[in-house]
């Protein structure tokens, strides 16, 4: 019997991309093969699941739409578990950094390709960006129904460096197959050591909102990309 590992697994409302506002049942799978200084989750820790024990808990909440994410769910998701979610009539959507092939039957596909990493999907329905100064046009020429940048907000907890405890699944992950992403060279996300704690959670506060105002700009000038935010943040909710 397969065997996952899960990180956590809650409800709440989408909070990003076209489906934002629509209640979901999120799984957060552990591990992932990338490393980028903007991400804001930690997926070091898991419980070992079957299928059946992931759809039974999915199952408790009232929403049918569940959102497979990460860390970086491919390097576990299968075709197995997608069957076992399909057959207590869920729909699947699954948020991916696209460098692992999916397996069949995903309703919707969230692709959000990192800077300098090797994409392997051809497609889907929507393309999210993390808008972070490199390069995304690129990005437009991967069919899809949407394409969005979304701003990067860079706190203090995403900023410093931290070192994986000994053992760790994060450890394992990047000593055996991680990509760092790049940074930007944007000014607006240098750090503050002179601040007090408070103090430093508004100042990255107003990092974030130099930031979504430099993708409003770019947005404007390229209008083949739409704006997403990260509403469940702005709304205080997971």
């Amino acid at each position: 019997m397969k065997i996952y590992k899960v990180n956590e697994i809650f409800y709440s409302l989408q909070g990003e991309g076209a489906n934002a506002g629509t209640p979901a049942v999120f799984v957060r799978f552990a591990g992932c093969n990338l490393r980028c200084p903007f991400c804001d989750t930690d997926f070091d820790s898991y419980t070992e699941m079957s299928a059946d024990e992931i759809a039974d808990e999915v199952g408790q909440y009232p929403a049918d739409f569940v959102v497979l994410t990460g860390g970086e769910p491919s390097l576990q998701v299968d075709e197995n578990l997608v069957a076992v979610l399909r057959s207590r009539d869920l729909v699947i959507a699954i948020e991916t950094n696209g460098t692992h092939p999916l397996p069949y039957d995903i309703d919707w596909v969230t692709l959000s390709p990192k800077e300098g990493s090797q994409i392997v999907l051809t497609e889907a329905d929507e393309v999210k960006v993390v808008y972070v100064g490199q390069d995304v046009e690129p990005y437009l020429n991967i069919p899809a129904d949407h394409h969005f940048l979304q701003p990067c907000r860079k706190e203090e907890k995403a900023c410093e460096t931290q070192t994986p405890s000994r053992g760790s699944l994060r450890n394992k992950v990047q000593n055996e197959n991680t990509l760092i992403c790049g940074e930007s060279d944007n000014p607006s996300f240098e750090r503050s050591e002179t601040f007090s704690t408070s103090q430093s959670a508004f100042i990255h506060t107003q990092q974030a909102i130099d930031n979504s105002e430099e993708v409003i700009r770019y947005i404007l000038k390229h209008p083949e990309w739409s704006l997403s935010v990260q509403l469940h943040k702005l709304l205080g909710i997971r």
